[in-house]
C-alpha cells in the first residue's frame, strides 16, 4: 500500500467537484500540480499505475490521489460503466510518497498520512455521503464555495485519523486508538457547538476518562485541543478568504464573538487585530 505524507499549508479550495459514469474509463496524468483529487468508486474498479508501482482499488473504495506524486494512469474495468464521485481541491502543501509503513507510522502529529486508497468498509460508506454532499452542494451554487472548503478539509482530517488508527491497530495501541475516535469526532464537528460531554456520550466513555487518557497521550485536555484546532482554522479562514473576524468565528461554531476575541488572544498571545495587522508586513 502507497501512503501520502502531506503537510497542509493553506485552506484548500474546491476546484470542480462532480458524479461521472462512462464505460472503458481511462485518465492519463503527465504533469504534477498542487491539486488533490478525492474519489469514491461507486461502480468498478480502477487499475492504476503510479509512481511505477501498480495498484487495484476496488469498488466502494476511497481513492486520494495527489498530483504532485508525478505521473499516472488510471483505468476502469473494461465491459463496465465505472462510476465515482470526484471532488478536486487545490491548496499548498508539502508531499512524500511511500510505501514504509513503519515511517509512515512515525510521522508527527500536524502532518496528513493518507493512504492511496481506503479498502471497502463501514467507513468508507460513511464518508462516501460526505463527499456526495460536497458535489451537490458545490454544484448548487456558488456561494457554497466556502462551506465546501471547511467539509472537504475535516474529509482530509478523517481519512487521515482512519489511516492512524489503522496503523495504530497494527501495533496494538489502544489509548492511541482512543486519541484517533477523539480527533475524529471534533475534526467532523469543528464547525458546530459543542463540549467534552458530547464527545464522551459518542464514543461511549465517560468525560474524565476520555479528558485522562488524551491528556497523557497528546499532553494537552481535550479542551484546549477544540479550542486550538478552532483558532487554527479561524486563522487559515481569515488568511484564504476575504471574511471579517466575526464571520470566521461563526464558520468555526463560536457564537459568542466576545469569547472568541478571548479564546485568541490566550492561544495567540495577542488580539486579532495586531496579529493580522501584522501580517500584512511579513
Amino acid at each position: 500500500m502507497l501512503y501520502y505524507k502531506i503537510v497542509p499549508k493553506s485552506l484548500p479550495s474546491v476546484k470542480f467537484a462532480h458524479y461521472f459514469a462512462k464505460k472503458d474509463y481511462k485518465q492519463e496524468y503527465f504533469t504534477s500540480n498542487s491539486q488533490i483529487e478525492l474519489v469514491y468508486v461507486k461502480n468498478g474498479y480502477f487499475d492504476v499505475e503510479i509512481y511505477g508501482k501498480h495498484e487495484r482499488v476496488p469498488q466502494g473504495s476511497f481513492l486520494i490521489f495527489c498530483r504532485k506524486s508525478g505521473p499516472s494512469i488510471f483505468k476502469a474495468e473494461k465491459g463496465i460503466i465505472h462510476m465515482h464521485y470526484t471532488c478536486d481541491i487545490e491548496l499548498d502543501y508539502d508531499c512524500t510518497l511511500t510505501d514504509n509503513v513503519a515511517e509512515t507510522f512515525n510521522s508527527t502529529e500536524n502532518v496528513l498520512l493518507l493512504p492511496f486508497y481506503l479498502p471497502p468498509s463501514e467507513e468508507t460508506k460513511r464518508l462516501s455521503k460526505k463527499l456526495i454532499q460536497i458535489v451537490n452542494d458545490y454544484n448548487a451554487t456558488e456561494s457554497n464555495s466556502l462551506a465546501c472548503a471547511i467539509t472537504t478539509l475535516g474529509l482530509l482530517g478523517e481519512l487521515s485519523q482512519i489511516c492512524k488508527s489503522t496503523l495504530f491497530e497494527k501495533n496494538d495501541i489502544s489509548s492511541s486508538i482512543l486519541c484517533y475516535k477523539i480527533k475524529r469526532y471534533i475534526s467532523a464537528n469543528i464547525t458546530k457547538q459543542f463540549t467534552l460531554a458530547d464527545v464522551a456520550k459518542d464514543i461511549g466513555k465517560s468525560p474524565n476518562y476520555l479528558n485522562s487518557v488524551f491528556s497523557k497521550v497528546e499532553g494537552t485536555s481535550i479542551g484546549q485541543y477544540i479550542a486550538r484546532e478552532k483558532i487554527h482554522m479561524l486563522i487559515e479562514l481569515k488568511k484564504t478568504r476575504d471574511i471579517s473576524f466575526d464571520d470566521a468565528c461563526r464558520c468555526v461554531g463560536i457564537t459568542d464573538i466576545s469569547y472568541g476575541y478571548r479564546l485568541f488572544k490566550k492561544h495567540i498571545g495577542t488580539t486579532p487585530k495586531v496579529y493580522f495587522e501584522n501580517l500584512k508586513y511579513t
